[in-house]
């Protein structure tokens, strides 16, 4: 995992998911999250800690707005670490 003071952000999505990050690149990390729908939805994190970090949210890549949270001339969504059960299952 990553040796930050953002680690506890990348184990926190890890658990709410169950499932092991993707790095992507050297600051950042994938998931792919089930929907409680079926879908799935690329999660993305950014653990830097200046103003490109993600802090206390994650980025979702929702070109159909599956989520209904989008705007037609954006399909990437943020929401709070916190509330992704509201949104995704927790993988088996």
């Amino acid at each position: 995992m990553v040796d930050d003071k953002n680690t506890r952000q990348v184990e926190t999505i890890s658990f709410l998911l169950n499932q092991d990050p993707r790095p992507k690149g050297l600051h950042s990390w994938n998931w792919l999250g089930e929907m409680k729908s079926g879908e799935q939805l690329s999660i993305y994190y950014d653990h830097r800690t200046n103003e490109l970090g993600h802090g206390d949210f994650v980025e979702i890549y929702d070109s159909q707005n599956l989520l209904g949270l989008t705007t037609p001339a954006d399909d990437v969504v943020n929401i709070p670490i916190l509330e992704i059960p509201k949104h995704f299952k927790r993988a088996e």
